[in-house]
Protein backbone atom coordinates (compact mmCIF):
# COMPACT_ATOMS: atom_id res chain seq x y z
CA UNK A 1 0.00 0.00 0.00
CA UNK A 2 1.25 3.46 -0.80
CA UNK A 3 0.18 7.08 -0.55
CA UNK A 4 -1.55 9.03 2.17
CA UNK A 5 -4.85 8.31 3.86
CA UNK A 6 -6.56 11.56 4.82
CA UNK A 7 -9.25 9.69 6.70
CA UNK A 8 -6.92 7.53 8.76
CA UNK A 9 -5.81 7.95 12.36
CA UNK A 10 -3.18 10.55 13.05
CA UNK A 11 -1.56 10.07 16.43
CA UNK A 12 0.46 13.23 16.97
CA UNK A 13 1.39 12.70 20.41
CA UNK A 14 0.15 13.65 23.81
CA UNK A 15 -1.66 10.55 24.88
CA UNK A 16 -1.50 8.06 22.03
CA UNK A 17 1.79 6.22 22.19
CA UNK A 18 3.30 2.85 21.60
CA UNK A 19 5.86 3.11 24.32
CA UNK A 20 7.43 0.79 26.85
CA UNK A 21 6.73 1.19 30.56
CA UNK A 22 10.34 2.14 31.33
CA UNK A 23 10.50 4.78 34.06
CA UNK A 24 11.83 7.54 31.83
CA UNK A 25 9.25 6.78 29.15
CA UNK A 26 6.45 6.98 31.72
CA UNK A 27 7.86 10.24 33.00
CA UNK A 28 7.96 11.75 29.52
CA UNK A 29 4.36 10.72 28.93
CA UNK A 30 3.31 12.24 32.22
CA UNK A 31 4.54 15.67 31.17
CA UNK A 32 1.76 15.86 28.64
CA UNK A 33 -0.82 14.52 31.04
CA UNK A 34 -0.40 16.97 33.93
CA UNK A 35 -2.49 19.62 32.19
CA UNK A 36 -5.30 17.18 31.35
CA UNK A 37 -8.60 17.30 33.25
CA UNK A 38 -8.83 14.76 36.03
CA UNK A 39 -11.64 13.64 38.29
CA UNK A 40 -14.11 16.40 37.47
CA UNK A 41 -17.02 16.07 35.07
CA UNK A 42 -19.48 13.27 34.43
CA UNK A 43 -18.38 9.68 34.02
CA UNK A 44 -20.02 8.92 30.68
CA UNK A 45 -17.53 10.85 28.49
CA UNK A 46 -14.70 9.19 30.42
CA UNK A 47 -16.19 5.75 29.79
CA UNK A 48 -16.81 6.63 26.15
CA UNK A 49 -13.12 7.47 25.78
CA UNK A 50 -12.21 4.11 27.30
CA UNK A 51 -14.34 2.32 24.74
CA UNK A 52 -16.93 1.09 27.26
CA UNK A 53 -20.14 0.37 25.36
CA UNK A 54 -23.59 1.65 26.35
CA UNK A 55 -24.58 -1.85 27.46
CA UNK A 56 -21.76 -1.91 30.03
CA UNK A 57 -21.80 1.71 31.20
CA UNK A 58 -24.83 1.41 33.56
CA UNK A 59 -23.07 -1.39 35.46
CA UNK A 60 -19.87 0.65 35.85
CA UNK A 61 -21.80 3.78 36.86
CA UNK A 62 -23.87 1.82 39.38
CA UNK A 63 -20.74 0.50 41.08
CA UNK A 64 -18.48 3.54 40.78
CA UNK A 65 -20.59 6.62 40.09
CA UNK A 66 -18.23 9.38 38.94
CA UNK A 67 -15.19 7.87 40.66
CA UNK A 68 -12.79 7.44 37.74
CA UNK A 69 -10.23 5.46 39.71
CA UNK A 70 -12.92 2.98 40.74
CA UNK A 71 -14.01 2.62 37.10
CA UNK A 72 -10.42 2.17 35.93
CA UNK A 73 -9.79 -0.51 38.55
CA UNK A 74 -12.98 -2.30 37.59
CA UNK A 75 -12.08 -2.35 33.89
CA UNK A 76 -8.46 -3.40 34.50
CA UNK A 77 -9.60 -6.29 36.67
CA UNK A 78 -12.26 -7.42 34.18
CA UNK A 79 -10.17 -7.11 31.01
CA UNK A 80 -6.41 -6.98 31.78
CA UNK A 81 -5.52 -7.69 28.15
CA UNK A 82 -7.07 -4.36 27.14
CA UNK A 83 -6.67 -2.15 30.22
CA UNK A 84 -3.65 -1.62 32.47
CA UNK A 85 -3.86 0.69 35.47
CA UNK A 86 -0.50 2.30 36.22
CA UNK A 87 0.55 4.34 39.23
CA UNK A 88 2.87 7.23 38.36
CA UNK A 89 4.82 9.70 40.45
CA UNK A 90 4.47 13.42 39.93
CA UNK A 91 7.91 14.66 38.83
CA UNK A 92 9.60 17.62 40.47
CA UNK A 93 10.70 20.70 38.52
CA UNK A 94 14.25 19.47 38.01
CA UNK A 95 13.04 16.15 36.61
CA UNK A 96 10.61 17.87 34.23
CA UNK A 97 13.40 20.11 32.98
CA UNK A 98 15.68 17.10 32.48
CA UNK A 99 13.09 15.17 30.48
CA UNK A 100 12.37 18.18 28.25
CA UNK A 101 16.05 18.80 27.50
CA UNK A 102 17.22 15.18 27.32
CA UNK A 103 18.51 14.52 23.80
CA UNK A 104 16.98 11.94 21.47
CA UNK A 105 20.25 11.33 19.62
CA UNK A 106 22.73 9.86 22.10
CA UNK A 107 25.64 9.32 19.76
CA UNK A 108 27.01 10.06 16.28
CA UNK A 109 30.00 7.88 15.47
CA UNK A 110 32.12 7.76 12.27
CA UNK A 111 32.45 4.20 10.96
CA UNK A 112 35.61 4.80 8.97
CA UNK A 113 34.20 4.51 5.44
CA UNK A 114 32.31 7.77 5.22
CA UNK A 115 29.28 6.46 7.08
CA UNK A 116 27.95 7.58 10.45
CA UNK A 117 26.27 5.49 13.13
CA UNK A 118 23.45 7.62 14.53
CA UNK A 119 22.03 6.31 17.81
CA UNK A 120 18.42 7.34 18.51
CA UNK A 121 17.14 6.22 21.92
CA UNK A 122 13.88 8.20 22.06
CA UNK A 123 11.53 10.28 19.91
CA UNK A 124 11.75 13.66 21.59
CA UNK A 125 10.34 16.99 20.47
CA UNK A 126 13.65 18.21 19.01
CA UNK A 127 14.63 14.98 17.28
CA UNK A 128 14.59 16.36 13.73
CA UNK A 129 16.38 19.51 14.87
CA UNK A 130 19.06 17.41 16.56
CA UNK A 131 19.45 15.33 13.42
CA UNK A 132 19.94 18.44 11.28
CA UNK A 133 22.44 19.91 13.72
CA UNK A 134 24.54 16.81 14.32
CA UNK A 135 24.47 14.99 10.98
CA UNK A 136 25.74 16.85 7.88
CA UNK A 137 23.54 16.85 4.78
CA UNK A 138 24.48 14.14 2.31
CA UNK A 139 25.74 11.76 5.01
CA UNK A 140 25.38 8.02 4.69
CA UNK A 141 23.99 6.80 7.98
CA UNK A 142 23.37 3.61 9.92
CA UNK A 143 20.44 4.23 12.29
CA UNK A 144 20.98 2.53 15.65
CA UNK A 145 17.69 1.73 17.43
CA UNK A 146 19.06 -0.96 19.74
CA UNK A 147 18.45 1.21 22.81
CA UNK A 148 15.03 2.53 21.80
CA UNK A 149 12.02 1.03 23.56
CA UNK A 150 9.55 3.14 21.60
CA UNK A 151 7.82 6.41 22.37
CA UNK A 152 5.69 9.02 20.68
CA UNK A 153 4.20 7.48 17.54
CA UNK A 154 3.63 10.78 15.73
CA UNK A 155 7.24 11.91 16.20
CA UNK A 156 8.42 8.52 15.00
CA UNK A 157 6.40 8.97 11.80
CA UNK A 158 7.93 12.42 11.26
CA UNK A 159 11.40 10.89 11.54
CA UNK A 160 10.38 8.14 9.11
CA UNK A 161 9.19 10.79 6.63
CA UNK A 162 12.45 12.72 7.00
CA UNK A 163 14.56 9.62 6.37
CA UNK A 164 12.47 7.82 3.75
CA UNK A 165 10.61 10.60 1.92
CA UNK A 166 8.33 9.30 -0.81
CA UNK A 167 9.37 5.72 -0.05
CA UNK A 168 7.45 5.83 3.23
CA UNK A 169 4.28 3.74 3.23
CA UNK A 170 1.66 4.21 5.96
CA UNK A 171 1.54 1.69 8.79
CA UNK A 172 -1.85 0.28 9.66
CA UNK A 173 -3.92 0.04 12.83
CA UNK A 174 -6.03 -3.11 13.13
CA UNK A 175 -8.98 -2.86 15.52
CA UNK A 176 -12.19 -4.77 16.14
CA UNK A 177 -13.93 -2.65 13.49
CA UNK A 178 -11.36 -3.01 10.72
CA UNK A 179 -7.93 -1.93 9.51
CA UNK A 180 -7.09 1.72 8.88
CA UNK A 181 -3.90 3.31 7.49
CA UNK A 182 -2.29 6.05 9.53
CA UNK A 183 -2.26 9.55 8.07
CA UNK A 184 1.34 10.31 7.14
CA UNK A 185 2.93 13.63 8.12
CA UNK A 186 3.93 16.13 5.47
CA UNK A 187 7.42 17.39 4.82
CA UNK A 188 10.28 16.59 2.48
CA UNK A 189 12.99 14.04 3.10
CA UNK A 190 16.26 15.18 4.63
CA UNK A 191 19.34 14.85 2.43
CA UNK A 192 20.58 11.72 4.19
CA UNK A 193 21.24 8.24 2.84
CA UNK A 194 19.85 5.61 5.21
CA UNK A 195 21.91 2.48 4.55
CA UNK A 196 20.82 0.25 7.42
CA UNK A 197 18.95 0.04 10.73
CA UNK A 198 20.41 -1.66 13.81
CA UNK A 199 17.88 -3.45 16.05
CA UNK A 200 18.06 -5.72 19.09
CA UNK A 201 16.05 -7.20 21.98
CA UNK A 202 15.46 -3.75 23.53
CA UNK A 203 14.08 -2.32 20.28
CA UNK A 204 10.32 -2.17 20.77
CA UNK A 205 7.03 -0.56 19.85
CA UNK A 206 7.38 2.66 17.80
CA UNK A 207 11.06 1.91 17.19
CA UNK A 208 10.12 -1.46 15.73
CA UNK A 209 7.57 0.19 13.44
CA UNK A 210 10.23 2.65 12.26
CA UNK A 211 12.61 -0.23 11.51
CA UNK A 212 9.82 -2.11 9.71
CA UNK A 213 8.94 0.96 7.60
CA UNK A 214 12.59 1.37 6.63
CA UNK A 215 12.83 -2.32 5.75
CA UNK A 216 9.67 -2.03 3.64
CA UNK A 217 11.42 0.80 1.78
CA UNK A 218 14.39 -1.47 1.01
CA UNK A 219 16.70 -0.64 3.92
CA UNK A 220 18.36 -3.73 5.46
CA UNK A 221 17.92 -4.57 9.16
CA UNK A 222 21.01 -5.55 11.14
CA UNK A 223 21.61 -6.98 14.60
CA UNK A 224 19.31 -9.29 16.58
CA UNK A 225 15.58 -9.93 16.78
CA UNK A 226 13.55 -7.07 18.26
CA UNK A 227 11.11 -7.36 21.14
CA UNK A 228 7.89 -7.78 19.14
CA UNK A 229 5.57 -5.24 20.76
CA UNK A 230 3.06 -4.75 17.95
CA UNK A 231 0.19 -2.98 19.69
CA UNK A 232 -0.74 0.65 20.27
CA UNK A 233 -1.85 1.99 23.64
CA UNK A 234 -3.56 5.22 24.61
CA UNK A 235 -2.55 6.78 27.91
CA UNK A 236 -5.71 8.07 29.61
CA UNK A 237 -5.32 10.19 32.77
CA UNK A 238 -7.52 8.95 35.61
CA UNK A 239 -6.55 11.30 38.41
CA UNK A 240 -3.28 12.60 39.83
CA UNK A 241 -0.93 9.69 40.32
CA UNK A 242 -2.88 7.24 38.12
CA UNK A 243 -3.21 6.58 34.42
CA UNK A 244 -4.92 3.86 32.42
CA UNK A 245 -3.22 2.29 29.41
CA UNK A 246 -5.87 1.30 26.88
CA UNK A 247 -4.90 -1.03 24.07
CA UNK A 248 -6.35 0.47 20.88
CA UNK A 249 -5.27 -2.01 18.27
CA UNK A 250 -2.54 -3.97 16.54
CA UNK A 251 0.15 -2.24 14.50
CA UNK A 252 0.83 -3.57 11.01
CA UNK A 253 3.38 -2.76 8.32
CA UNK A 254 2.44 -4.36 4.99
CA UNK A 255 5.00 -6.93 3.89
CA UNK A 256 6.86 -6.99 7.24
CA UNK A 257 6.09 -9.22 10.23
CA UNK A 258 6.12 -7.37 13.57
CA UNK A 259 4.56 -10.12 15.68
CA UNK A 260 7.26 -12.02 17.53
CA UNK A 261 9.88 -9.40 16.70
CA UNK A 262 11.61 -8.24 13.53
CA UNK A 263 14.21 -10.61 12.12
CA UNK A 264 17.31 -8.80 10.81
CA UNK A 265 18.84 -9.78 7.49
CA UNK A 266 22.43 -9.10 8.56
CA UNK A 267 24.58 -9.37 11.68
CA UNK A 268 25.40 -6.11 13.44
CA UNK A 269 29.15 -6.60 12.92
CA UNK A 270 28.68 -6.86 9.16
CA UNK A 271 26.80 -3.56 9.00
CA UNK A 272 29.17 -1.77 11.36
CA UNK A 273 32.32 -2.93 9.58
CA UNK A 274 33.92 -0.45 7.18
CA UNK A 275 33.40 -1.25 3.51
CA UNK A 276 36.21 -3.47 2.34
CA UNK A 277 37.36 -3.95 5.94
Amino acid sequence: MSGRSPGGPSWSGRSITATDRAPVARLALLLGLLAAPVASGRAEPFLDRLGVGPDRQPEVLARCGEDRLCAARLLAAADPARYRLVKVETPDTDTIRWVRTRPSITGVEPLGDGRLRVRVDRFGRRLLGELGERVPAGSRILLDLRGSRGGDFGRMLRLARALLGARLEPPLLETETGTTPFRLPGGAAMKLQLEGVLIGPRTASSAEVLAALANRAGVPLCGARSRGKDWLEEVVPVRQGWQLLVRRGRLLVPGVTLTGGLRPQRAAARCLAAAGG
